[in-house]
């Protein structure tokens, strides 16, 4: 796949996921097994939604991209069957700005990874940065096709990936930890004082 080819089908599919004429809950179809039988109301979106998870898209970043523009549900998958544990989990709050910069920053035989500008979707609060940067990874698969295997965005990432609750876990570790050895200071100090 040349640099070129791989800028140009992220942007389409971003701008596809994006796009899609979605249906409500209340109007879509539903299966014995309890899932969406469909995602848009015409067909051939569905279809073609089919095909880029098919040629274009590994699962793991799919998930991800559907989860980004709110895909919960598609051909019988639950794409978010994953319980949130913090606050920071309930969304997504970065999409991809197809008409941001991209940029390849690094490619080999069998990888690549493209730098790109992500923007804020419209309920973010104002104090965050309406442009923010982030990587789409590429790799050569087996049967010698590129997909993309990884879209990654901090600030998504740590909603996606439920890291909000182990950051507030590590950093109040993190402050026992430091508390402690200022404890443990103080009283060596006092010892010395003691001694001398």
């Amino acid at each position: 796949m040349t640099d070129e080819r791989a800028i140009e089908i992220i942007k389409e599919i971003a701008d596809f996921m994006d796009s899609g004429e979605k249906i409500g809950d209340e109007i879509s179809c539903r299966e014995s097994d309890g899932y969406n039988d469909y995602y848009f109301k015409n067909k051939e979106d569905e279809e073609k939604l089919y095909k880029y998870h098919r040629d274009y898209i590994k699962d793991a970043a799919y998930d991800y991209l559907c989860e980004m523009y709110d895909i919960r549900f598609y051909r019988g998958r639950c794409t978010q069957s994953r319980t949130s544990r913090s606050d920071l989990s309930s969304c997504l709050y970065y999409k991809i700005n197809t008409k941001g910069e991209f940029s390849i920053k690094s490619k080999d035989k069998k990888s690549a990874c493209v730098q790109i500008q992500f923007i804020k979707k419209v309920f973010l609060a104002e104090d965050m940065p309406e442009i923010s940067d982030g990587e789409v990874y590429l790799e050569l698969c087996e049967d010698n096709k590129w997909r993309i295997s990884k879209v990654s965005q901090w600030i998504n990432d740590l909603a996606y990936y439920d890291l909000g609750n182990e950051m507030k876990v590590f950093f109040s570790i993190r402050n026992i930890i430091i508390f402690i050895r200022k404890k443990a200071g103080m009283r060596k100090m006092k010892v010395l004082k003691r001694a001398i």
